[in-house]
């Protein structure tokens, strides 16, 4: 995708339509329109509009979800932490990462927030190679629950 249909992108996903109407003239939407792929630029701004957003569709709303655990945040650095160090006891390989979010996400936390913690802890880890005690700059949260702990 071009920067331009990116920049687009982001647009749409910024503001209702109505919205990203009043800001364009129609000869400006049909112009967006083409760009981004609209074949029919008949009808008023709004069927414009409404085909130019059709071009972006939305994220799945069901990943749109809710942790249902305190501390999810904390709860994904040490269960990532402890599947890694379990894997590693019992010399198998490293969990793979949608096996652990689907794990996270059976024990109740938010999609978004296990792919973004995941992702965190694993970039602070170097990949499961450090072990959390050791890592500074921990979120908060993990420090505490990591303090609780010893």
């Amino acid at each position: 995708m071009s920067d331009q249909n990116s920049s687009i992108r982001e647009q749409v996903r910024s503001m209702e339509q109505a919205e990203f109407s009043n800001q364009h003239t129609k000869k400006a939407l049909e112009a967006i329109a083409e760009q981004v792929g609209v074949e029919d630029l008949s009808g008023t701004k709004a069927d414009i509009v409404a085909r130019i957003y059709e071009q972006f569709p939305a994220p799945d709303p069901s990943l749109r979800e809710n942790s249902t655990i305190d501390s999810p945040v904390a709860f994904v650095w040490q269960e990532t932490e402890r599947l890694f160090r379990e894997a590693e006891t019992n010399e198998q390989p490293k969990p793979r990462r949608k096996d652990v979010v689907q794990h996270l996400r059976d024990q109740g936390v938010a999609y978004h927030t296990a792919r973004t913690q995941y992702q965190a802890w694993y970039q602070a880890t170097d990949g499961g190679v450090k072990k959390l005690g050791a890592i500074e700059g921990l979120p908060k949260k993990v420090a505490e629950a990591l303090a609780a702990q010893k």
